[in-house]
């Protein structure tokens, strides 16, 4: 599906991940859509009446540009500020996804160099986007109190291998083989 922008431009939904919070939860963290070389990928945040968190996406591409996706360009994390902090407010979004091994033009589960990389921080997110968050970064999650429909209120350091794993297949969010972070919830 595609939209028209301004004049000379093509506005084509994408998807996007949720990678987490910084600055106390007043920013979300999101990666954009993989993209061509003369393509330009957007990423918008709306806060909702409703108390959600509208993210969306798209990607801007010039008119008459049809092999220009032969240089593909690596999703980049992007920076959203909000209103106010998250704090347990539902982050919404068409076009959002959790990476599957099977769909090469959606979000990968990240391969993390260093075994010891930190996971980000997901406090004050709903259970269920941290749970994303932390999918997207690689790691899983472990909720020891609270609800899967409560807010993040701590997380502990993942519980990391002795040695870097060897993925013998795309890593998968749901199997239980990616390092687990301890997570409690309100609720």
């Amino acid at each position: 599906m595609l939209h028209e922008g301004r004049e000379g431009e093509v506005r084509t939904p994408a998807g996007w991940s949720l990678e987490g919070v910084a600055d106390g939860g007043h920013t979300l963290l999101a990666r954009g859509p993989d993209h061509g070389s003369c393509e330009e990928p957007q990423l918008r945040v709306r806060e909702l009446r409703d108390g959600r968190i509208l993210v969306t996406a798209e990607l801007v591409s010039p008119l008459g540009t049809y092999a220009c996706n032969a240089m593909g360009h690596a999703g980049q994390t992007v920076r959203l500020p909000l209103g106010r902090p998250v704090a347990g407010r539902p982050v919404v979004g068409t076009g959002r996804r959790l990476p599957d091994p099977r769909d090469f033009q959606g979000p990968q589960v990240r391969s993390r160099a260093d075994p010891g990389s930190p996971p980000p921080d997901v406090v004050g997110l709903r259970f269920r986007d941290a749970r994303h968050a932390l999918c997207v970064a690689g790691f899983g999650t472990r909720l020891t109190t609270g609800s899967e429909d409560g807010t993040v209120t701590t997380q502990g350091a993942p519980a990391l291998p002795r040695r870097r794993p060897r993925w013998t297949t795309f890593p998968r969010c749901r199997t239980g083989k990616l390092p687990p972070v301890v997570v409690t919830a309100t609720g």
